[in-house]
């Protein structure tokens, strides 16, 4: 993401023609609505209007329900905010440097501005799927409101484009032919002047829209004119993801986060001489990526973490259901997959995120790097070479999976009664120099951790990755030595009683597990044993 404060050109003319045209627009409705919701409040307060008359539950219920009122502008509150969801997305384009200035005129329409192009976005509800272009004003009052604004532009050399913005599929009547305009993704389409251009023609004569009157400037407009459809159930989502993309891929905002640069943009961005307008220009742009950064480098990340974390659960879920469904005892597979599933969900809910997990699995730090900008497909890899391999221990030992988030460096698992650490090789291609490298790690555990790693039961240490796995033996069993000496407030600090040289110069007893990627995949294989008896008796005699 990348944005620089360009040199003002003509556009400065431009806006100023815009804002004065604006001007002679205004209903009493629409003033009303500003000066109840928007004149004079804050951030917070438009923010905070919006969450307590809108709440995230019940977002998507009023997007669907409410509609513009055709007597003014968007006067319904979930109106208005439909708008704003097609606001952000320009202002997203904005950001990445497709536009140079977007103005907000929320009773009327968006416009966006660049040094080669002007485009007039006008927002409309309704709370059907489908309706026909004679149920709507389209031909009667909306396109002629947009087409208007051309005037404003004459003498500037930027091509003029116009686009109406819906929730609902506008459909040919029975004598009214207009969902051509669906598919204009140019600005630039060649029109015929059929039922849809007599219409427009005929009610911009009676409506006094004496420049549309020209069949020629018409046609030229119409070729530059399209419909967009968005749909309601979908678009928050699509917005959130984009909003939180500007910072990082998984990034998500939160509806409160939409909220927040709703009552920023309305609050902050006014112009002087008419504050129902808003302008955005790169500058501006730059003051909201930063406030919003820091939105989401502090309480929106761990919603968005754990959202994200949920998401990849879901998803390796379900395909481990399509994997495991033909195998003739999936309906006792079905039982443990949704036991795991919400072990695996109850850790998350907890205090877990799949980054700090995969982070440990892989890395043997807390938070990596590496794994908090990995792509997408290797993140999905690395949670299904993980959670398969947990998922057979479980179907071996029966027991429940719980998932300690305390250990920095090391992740571990505890299922049933048994502790595991699992630990990927990566890119290490044999067993032996694994058992090197935990050791090389062990030793930069604090005591604190140590002890983690080996009060209670034995440690079983599982390797997981593509290394070479032939020679892996069956029972493996190393020591590994620890002579740290505990000062007295470690002695305070753990949780259990202990005298002090009992933790002193102390050798450890590991069972080291194979767990390579060619393991799980001929465990996957073995699915069509015939009884979830012989396969858990599979899966415990390759497990160890």
């Amino acid at each position: 993401m990348a944005i620089e404060v360009s040199r003002d050109r003509t556009d400065e003319d431009i806006i100023h023609k815009i804002i004065q045209k604006k001007e002679t627009f205004k209903t009493e409705k629409e003033l009303q609505f500003f000066n109840d919701y928007i004149k004079g409040k804050s951030t917070e307060e438009i923010s905070n209007m919006l969450n307590e008359k809108i709440k995230s539950d019940e977002v998507l219920d009023l997007l669907l329900e409410e509609e513009t009122s055709d007597d003014g502008g968007i006067i319904a509150l979930s109106g208005f905010y439909f708008q704003f969801l097609v606001t952000i997305e320009y202002l997203i384009a904005l950001i990445n440097e497709e536009w140079d200035y977007l103005l907000i005129d929320h009773h009327q329409d968006i416009i966006t501005v660049r040094e080669d192009k002007i485009r007039v976005i006008q927002v409309k509800t309704k709370n059907v799927e489908y309706c026909d272009v004679s149920e709507t004003k389209l031909y009667k009052e909306w396109i002629q409101k947009l087409f208007i604004m051309d005037d404003l532009f004459e003498g500037h050399s930027q091509k003029t484009e116009f686009e109406l913005v819906t929730n609902f599929i506008v459909k040919n009547s029975a004598t009214v032919e207009v969902e051509i305009y669906h598919n204009n993704h140019e600005y630039d389409m060649k029109i015929q002047q059929n039922s849809f251009f007599s219409k427009v023609l005929t009610y911009s004569e009676q409506g006094g829209f004496n420049s549309l009157s020209s069949e020629e400037y018409l046609e030229e407009l119409l070729s530059k004119f399209k419909i967009t459809k968005k749909d309601s159930k979908d678009y928050i989502f699509k917005i959130a993801s984009d909003l939180g993309g500007l910072f990082n891929e998984r990034f998500k905002a939160a509806k409160e986060d939409i909220d927040f640069l709703i009552g920023y943009i309305c609050s902050t961005c006014y112009y002087p001489s008419n504050p129902s307008v808003q302008v955005i220009d790169k500058s501006k742009a730059l003051r909201i990526v930063e406030e919003l950064r820091g939105r989401f480098n502090s309480n929106a990340r761990q919603h968005v973490e754990t959202e994200d974390s949920i998401s990849k659960i879901d998803n390796y879920i379900l395909n481990l259901h399509s994997t495991l469904s033909r195998s003739p005892s999936y309906g006792d597979l079905y039982n443990c997959i949704a036991k795991f599933e919400c072990e695996l969900k109850e850790s998350i809910f907890g205090s877990n995120n799949i980054y700090s997990i995969l982070s440990r699995f892989i890395e043997r730090v807390y938070s990596s790097p590496r794994i908090n900008v990995g792509s997408r497909q290797s993140i999905d890899n690395s949670v299904k070479e993980l959670l398969d391999l947990a998922f057979f221990i479980k179907l071996a030992t029966g027991g429940i999976v719980t998932i300690d988030d305390k250990h920095s460096k090391l992740l571990l698992k505890f299922i049933g009664n048994r502790k595991y650490s699992f630990f990927n090789l990566d890119d290490i291609d044999d067993h032996e120099k694994g058992i090197a490298k935990f050791k090389d790690v062990f030793k930069m555990c604090d005591i604190h951790e140590k002890i983690m790693l080996f009060s209670d039961n034995i440690l079983r240490l599982v390797f997981s990755g593509d290394f070479n796995d032939l020679e892996f033996p069956t029972e493996h069993f190393i020591e590994i030595g620890s002579e740290d000496i505990p000062t007295s407030e470690d002695m305070r600090t753990i949780p259990f009683e202990v005298e002090t040289d009992s933790i002193a110069k102390v050798t450890y007893k590991i069972r080291v597990m194979n767990g390579s990627n060619s393991m799980k995949q001929d465990l996957l294989r073995r699915r069509v044993l015939p009884t979830i008896e012989s396969y858990k008796e599979y899966v415990t005699k390759k497990l160890g």
